[in-house]
């Protein structure tokens, strides 16, 4: 399994690859397909910072945050052996956030005036 991070808040793509924001699981022979046509604009975005890429990448909480693939989070879960305690916990939160309905989920963040952080996607 390939691992791509995709660092920005939008969406890439490199031929008929999608990079949602996060990590995101290509199929390796794909991204060998990839390489003789966009080589170059893949080396600039990795120099930019843009893409990370990771071959043996294991879950971690912090890199469960970043996840925004449903089937991806998934799959971590399915692996009972590899995931466990705190990542295997937050892997079901993200999980439990991508799969909410829009407003039904809200951040509260204490300070905050109306109790509702201003970085969540589904306010009110």
């Amino acid at each position: 399994m390939l691992l791509i991070e995709n660092t920005e808040a939008c969406v890439r793509t490199l031929g008929p690859l999608i990079l949602i924001p996060g990590m995101n699981k290509v199929d390796p022979e794909v991204w060998d397909k990839l390489q003789p046509s966009y080589g170059g604009p893949i080396l600039d975005l990795i120099d930019q910072g843009i893409l990370a890429i990771n071959k043996t990448l294991k879950p971690t909480v912090a890199v469960i945050k970043k996840t925004y693939s449903i089937k991806l989070l998934e799959d971590w879960l399915s692996d009972e052996k590899n995931v466990k305690g705190p990542v295997r916990a937050a892997a079901f939160e993200q999980l439990k956030i991508m799969k909410s309905e829009p407003g039904k989920s809200k951040k509260v963040m204490i300070g905050e005036e109306d109790g509702i952080s201003a970085g969540d996607a589904n306010l009110r």
